[in-house]
């Protein structure tokens, strides 16, 4: 089973079982070290982060990784993080995988052992199940009201179900890309979490970094995928995501203002675009009390 050295933090499991178990970790933003996670041989764990944080393998360079992003690295190799928000700290929900479950995924996507390729664009859809089935499962734990019909098979199955659809519709980070457009893109998606309250202004990027709007455009969708104005939509989705879970967060029009949009309709539109589903349902989904 994985271990990690925390300074100043904790973690909780929400479900354990031989094949998988997941939860969530929270390191105070008093830590400024970075945190390490060494796996047992042929193990693995996925990172789902709820604030952005900076992650590197021991063997490799540093990455951003925020909410819309899942690491997923490769097997047998130990790696840091490091918070990146001083106000929230670092908190992330994980997901551990077994040997058995580490083959399975090697099987399906043997170019995984490539460490430029441990980084994953997460679907806005499949966000919004993982962090379903932490809910569900943190229900459970706490004996509160829930599906009471939930089985340990139940929630293997829907984790490992998560999983299988990872690989199938996500869209990796930072394939086959110089180290400049990479380094561009990185930039840019750390000024994009940095100003995740503001409209977005592409020649206000590019003066920050110094670089021409045509060219960072260009870099920032060979190492991602999709436009700065797709990716910045979508980041800002996801991080509303987490403002809505937490339910001492009741005013959605405060929570779309917060995001830079204009309105509660036009966020709730946009919402129910990304997700299939408005925010109050996404709440009622979500919903731990």
């Amino acid at each position: 089973m994985m271990t990690r050295t925390h300074t100043a933090g904790h973690s909780e499991t929400y479900f354990a079982s031989p094949l998988l178990s997941f939860g969530r970790s929270r390191v105070s933003p008093e830590s400024g070290a970075w945190q390490e996670t060494t796996l047992t041989p042929g193990e693995s764990v996925l990172s789902f982060p709820l604030a952005p944080l900076v992650i590197r393998p021991l063997s490799g360079g540093a990455e951003l990784l925020h909410p819309g992003v899942v690491a997923l690295p490769p097997r047998q190799r130990a790696y840091q993080k490091q918070c990146i928000d001083d106000a929230r700290g670092e908190e992330t929900d994980w997901l551990w995988l077994s040997p058995v479950i580490v083959s399975w995924i090697e099987f399906m996507r043997p170019e995984w052992r490539d460490t430029q390729r441990w980084l994953l664009r997460l679907p806005p859809v499949l966000l919004l199940r993982q962090r379903r089935l932490m809910a569900t499962a943190r229900n459970v734990t706490a004996c509160l009201p829930g599906p009471e019909s939930w089985q340990p098979v139940d929630f293997e199955e829907a984790a490992l179900d998560i999983i299988a659809t990872l690989f199938k519709v996500s869209v990796p980070v930072a394939m086959g890309t110089s180290t400049a457009r990479r380094r561009l893109a990185l930039r840019t998606r750390q000024y994009l979490c940095d100003h995740l309250d503001q409209t977005l202004d592409l020649d206000a990027i590019g003066r920050h970094i110094g670089a021409s709007v045509p060219h960072l455009c260009v870099a920032f969708k060979a190492v991602t995928g999709c436009t700065i104005g797709q990716y910045s939509r979508c980041l800002k989705l996801c991080y509303a995501l987490g403002l809505i879970e937490n339910q001492r967060y009741r005013d959605l029009t405060a929570v779309a203002l917060c995001f830079g949009f204009s309105s509660h309709s036009h966020f709730s539109a946009r919402f129910k675009e990304t997700f299939g589903c408005t925010p109050r349902e996404a709440r009622r989904l979500l919903a731990t009390d």
